[in-house]
């Protein structure tokens, strides 16, 4: 589910202590209703978004559906401790929704096979372990 305000600050501040991230209650996720709200926000915008894609020919840099199976597969193959996609797993920064430069790094590299495939090219993929080395987020 979706952390609230106080469910963020229940694992900011475990994290900060370093400790193992705490059991989370109700009142730390939001209610499963609105959840699916969100979730549906998001398919009705991934929608819109692969709508325009088609009408003006543009390129669609599909990271939802690699990130997904990743997901699935139990994380990106980075190193015997990385990368999941939890919090503190190595994938996300510390407020969870943004990307680690380990992520961005992954991210990056969905996008240089997107644009080789779509325009012929033969960008050079990034280094994800060199990346991953130095990323204070990795669960080193």
């Amino acid at each position: 589910g979706y952390l609230t305000v106080r469910g963020l600050s229940k694992v900011l501040t475990a994290v900060a202590k370093g400790q193992t991230l705490p059991q989370l209650g109700g009142g730390d996720l939001l209610p499963d209703a609105l959840a699916a709200k969100v979730a549906a926000l998001n398919a009705a915008y991934n929608a819109a978004i692969a709508a325009a894609v088609t009408q003006t020919g543009a390129v669609l840099v599909d990271i939802h559906t690699p990130l997904v199976a990743a997901h699935t597969a139990g994380g990106i193959p980075i190193s015997p401790k990385c990368c999941g996609f939890l919090y503190g797993q190595g994938i996300f920064s510390l407020d969870g929704i943004h990307p680690s430069n380990t992520g961005y790094a992954v991210l990056a590299n969905i996008f240089v096979k997107t644009l080789d495939a779509a325009f012929g090219t033969s960008i050079p993929a990034v280094d994800v372990s060199a990346v991953y080395a130095t990323d204070i987020y990795a669960p080193h």
